[in-house]
């Protein structure tokens, strides 16, 4: 009754139409040392020498990174390496539903008590399956060990964005239900702030600059495509007075940014 409860709980948490994520493993503030050992890949990756390896390099340098190049390695790295864990996992085959049930809490115990440094270990799909997601905690300490602050200041960019743990949605984006695009929190000045920084970081270095594209990329698709503001009216449209001068319109674009001003302009003071 009590593993039923657990899972059942797990099912409250998830969503079928958007990407979902429980996340089990939260505490990334161990020694990497600890996970040298790599008990955890053995029990569930055996046989896979190649991406033990890729895992065991990655752990190394990112105890000991030697340059900005190391930071730059090690954040492609982790994402692949989340997506390869969460592919190539070995779980028991279960012949019926109380068996994967067993299975299913019996690894997310396990994770839960290991805790391994730079992966969250979660479920997807009403937590029929594992996902492994990022955490990016160690990668900032690795830049603060290289001789170039610029990694530090792009890596802080990025987590403002999207987390510590990265999240499908930038934190302007209030999203409470799945399927949904959300509530946009521009008015707040967050996202001005956000945009000005990405352009001064641009002006200084090419480090990052497929991810602070993406950031801007994403930012202006919210723009267009939320459930509303959560600001109010004067202050949305300051905001976006200030963001058109920092990010990049298509002339399609430009047009229906002058629709949404003109909506914005003619809703009441209490709307949003």
């Amino acid at each position: 009754m009590k593993h039923n409860f657990y899972i059942l709980t797990l099912l409250l948490f998830s969503c079928n139409n958007a990407p979902q994520e429980k996340e089990i493993s939260n505490n990334n503030s161990i020694s990497i040392s600890n996970s040298n050992s790599l008990d955890w890949f053995k029990k569930y990756y055996p046989n896979q020498e190649s991406l033990q390896e890729r895992i065991s390099y990655f752990y190394e340098l990112l105890e000991h990174p030697i340059d900005q190049e190391s930071i730059l390695y090690l954040y492609s790295e982790q994402e692949l390496l989340a997506k390869l864990l969460t592919k190539n996992i070995k779980l028991d085959v279960a012949t019926s539903y109380e068996e994967h049930e067993r299975i299913m809490i019996e690894t997310f115990n396990y994770f839960n008590e290991v805790n391994i440094p730079g992966f969250n270990f979660g479920c997807a799909i009403e937590c029929s399956e594992l996902l492994v997601s990022i955490n990016l905690e160690q990668l900032t300490i690795a830049a603060s060990k290289t001789n170039n602050p610029l990694d530090d200041i792009g890596l802080q960019i990025i987590i403002d964005t999207w987390g510590l743990i990265p999240e499908e949605a930038p934190r302007s984006q209030s999203i409470e239900c799945c399927g949904c695009n959300g509530m946009n929190t521009l008015g707040n000045g967050f996202q001005f702030k956000l945009l000005q920084r990405v352009k001064n970081y641009r002006e200084e270095t090419t480090i990052f600059s497929e991810e602070l594209e993406k950031i801007k990329t994403t930012l202006k698709y919210y723009l267009f495509n939320n459930d509303g503001f959560t600001m109010d009216k004067l202050a949305v449209l300051n905001e976006l007075g200030q963001i058109k001068d920092v990010l990049e319109f298509t002339e399609e674009e430009i047009t229906k940014l002058s629709i949404l001003e003109s909506l914005l302009k003619s809703t009441s003071d209490t709307q949003k």
